[in-house]
């Protein structure tokens, strides 16, 4: 995937990157690897006491969908005919995706040029990187430079409130934007879930010989 992923701003990578994506349709199910626009997250508000007072509105400008595409699909042949139905799929479950070049920007030094190398060819378990978005493959037909996605933040929204933002007609809710093709819209899921699924180990299988002096000893 390294090749097709040299986005480089010229017509040529535009085309490359086409095969990514695809267009969504206005009326059509969420979708697993799904981008949306001005996702809006809701945020419990507390007062001076600690209780909750209300909520306070996070927006996210692009927000990819990590949920299974079968409970979605599900989901959806339920909503048809009752579209505040709640059901199984209680929410949805997304990472906020942001400007590859302005994610780096705020964290440069984690972010250098060698480790930056490992990132947009995905091979850094934290982060995923995106593809730019053609024109033709975007809802609002205006096409997007490449992002990245930080598996250790992600977030819910309940589902009926997600489709709610989607249909909703006020300016700045949420928008469709683009859906991620098979089979790279698995392949990020599977980075998700791998991420998701890491144990932290208190005491490595190998120890370097400068640090064994400072184990514990062992306990009788």
């Amino acid at each position: 995937m390294g090749e097709a992923q040299r986005d480089n701003g010229s017509s040529e990578g535009v085309l490359v990157a086409s095969v990514y994506y695809s267009c969504p349709k206005v009326g059509d199910q969420l979708h697993q690897g799904q981008l949306l626009r001005q996702v809006c997250e809701w945020m419990a508000k507390y007062d001076d006491s600690g209780k909750p007072s209300g909520a306070i509105a996070h927006g996210h400008k692009l927000a990819v969908i990590v949920a299974q595409e079968c409970d979605l699909a599900q989901d959806f042949r339920r909503r048809k005919d009752e579209p505040m139905v709640e059901t199984d799929l209680r929410s949805v479950l997304l990472c906020p995706a942001r400007p590859a070049e302005e994610a780096r920007d705020e964290r440069r030094e984690e972010l250098n040029t060698s480790f930056w190398r490992i990132v947009r060819s995905n091979s850094a378990e934290r982060y995923h990187y995106l593809a730019q978005v053609p024109a033709e493959a975007d809802a609002a037909a205006q096409g997007h430079e490449p992002m990245l996605v930080d598996f250790r933040s992600y977030f819910a929204v309940r589902t009926v409130e997600l489709y709610r933002q989607i249909c909703a007609t006020e300016e700045n809710s949420a928008a469709l934007f683009t859906i991620l093709n098979v089979p790279w819209r698995e392949h990020l899921q599977q980075r998700f879930a791998s991420y998701q699924a890491r144990v932290g180990l208190t005491l490595d299988h190998f120890i370097p010989e400068g640090r064994r002096k400072e184990l514990p000893a062992p306990q009788p």
